[in-house]
């Protein structure tokens, strides 16, 4: 049993340790309704470094990533976030619709 506690531990700690954290500027929603969320930083994603990270309208979690964005806008507190790719307009950080992007509220 101790092992298995050890393990999630793990894959807990390595999961957390590849977000990149900042603070939101601001966040908000286009009129095609996808959303946007402005980082005080450029997200390090090479291939598209830019502060704006970018929200599908399609993507099913558009409302709660929006929430906890504005959350952290109005309590001003940092997010992690981690986005696993780059899409256009704009060559912004975009949200995919699976587990491999996600955001939170850091304490």
């Amino acid at each position: 049993m101790k092992y298995i506690f050890l393990i999630l531990s793990m894959i807990v700690v390595s999961t957390s340790s590849h977000a990149y954290e900042a603070y939101v500027e601001r966040a908000g929603v286009y009129g095609d309704g996808s959303v946007f969320i402005v980082l005080s930083s450029a997200y390090p994603l090479a291939e598209c470094a830019s502060p704006e990270v970018w929200v599908t309208s399609n993507n099913p979690a558009k409302k709660d990533i929006l929430s906890v964005a504005m959350t952290a806008v109005a309590a001003n507190k940092i997010v992690g976030i981690v986005i696993a790719q780059c899409n256009a307009p704009g060559g912004r950080p975009t949200f995919t619709i699976d587990t491999g992007s996600y955001i939170y509220l850091k304490r």
